[in-house]
């Protein structure tokens, strides 16, 4: 177990220094920031893998809870003259107020059910938006700008490592989680959640807690999102592509993994941008998408348990030959 252990830890010593040396190499201010929102994008993939990903409750309406962080911080900055980081703080934690309040009598469903709710959400959230007595408070469609943001062009570096530094720091307190009592108990009720009360754990605690963490780093994410852009819109922060690249993060890296989605952030991000130059709009969408799902058909269990499990029988195949020798 500790060896185990320490191949993983030593692993995100690997991705921490490979992510922390990018800035050296890559020159490139456009680069740079769209590695930044791969950074945060990661915030939207591990927190959809922490609830949806070890439960089972497939959720489309991890939208609601992005957008939600990104309009709560844009009103507290924008109308209240709240300061941006107090104000990302607040949001968060609105969202996962509010978000737990909706969630709450959702987790009583299973199945088709629950994922229709969950669909209905960002709908629900971009009629609010552009209802005619909300659009003074959140700017209609054209939504609310500017909103300070975390630093000029120059200093994009320091915001890269600002916003690296948070998402590897929540990704590994979840995969910590995930492989604690907790995730194996989320894990449980993934697989079958009757024979899980039927032991007589209280399996609604432990979707609540996976919820309640989710709702508060998607609502992080929102915030992060937004004040990095400058901006918040139903266009920029309630798209329907965003869910779609969240949801192909995941499986294309690993359901129930938290690192394969980490993984899978940085492979989307980078390979939207990377398709820009020949295709654009929808059928870059269409592409990506594409690309995504043939590589989930190649290995429906995520590319990085695939990884893994190369170099676990690789390193287990060399202390056999040292056996023998």
């Amino acid at each position: 177990m500790k060896k185990y252990f320490s191949r993983s830890f030593l692993g995100w010593l690997c991705m921490a220094a490979v992510l922390a040396c990018i800035p050296i190499f890559v020159k490139s201010l456009h680069w740079l920031n769209i590695l930044i929102f791969a950074n945060i994008f990661v915030l939207f993939a591990v927190s959809w893998d922490i609830s949806s990903g070890h439960t089972g409750y497939l959720s489309f309406g991890h939208g609601f809870f992005i957008g939600l962080g990104g309009y709560t911080s844009g009103i507290l900055t924008h109308h209240l003259g709240v300061p941006l980081y107090p104000s990302i703080i607040l949001a968060s934690i609105i969202t996962m107020v509010v978000g737990t309040a909706l969630i709450v009598p959702a987790l009583r469903l299973r199945g088709p059910y629950f994922i229709m709710l969950s669909f209905a959400l960002p709908l629900l959230l971009i009629r609010i938006v552009r209802m005619g007595f909300m659009r003074d408070i959140t700017g209609g469609h054209l939504g609310l700008f500017p909103l300070p943001t975390f630093a000029p062009v120059p200093e994009r570096a320091k915001v890269y490592y600002f916003t690296l530094i948070i998402a590897l720091g929540i990704g590994y307190a979840l995969w910590k989680v995930s492989r604690s009592h907790i995730g194996d108990v989320l894990k449980a009720i993934h697989n079958d959640e009757g024979l899980v009360e039927s032991l007589g754990i209280n399996v609604f605690k432990y979707k609540l807690f996976s919820f309640m963490v989710c709702t508060l780093i998607a609502g992080l994410g929102g915030a992060l999102w937004v004040h990095y852009m400058g901006s918040v819109s139903p266009a920029n922060t309630l798209a329907i592509y965003i869910m779609v690249e969240v949801l192909l993060a995941v499986f294309i890296g690993g359901v129930g993994t938290i690192v394969g989605p980490i993984l899978g952030a940085y492979f989307c991000m980078i390979l939207m941008e990377a398709l820009r130059p020949f295709a654009f709009s929808a059928w870059r969408l269409l592409i990506f998408t594409l690309i995504g799902v043939s590589l989930i058909a190649i290995k429906p269990t995520g590319v990085f348990m695939w990884i893994s499990n190369y170099v676990d029988r690789a390193m287990d195949m060399g202390s056999v030959k040292k056996i023998k020798d």
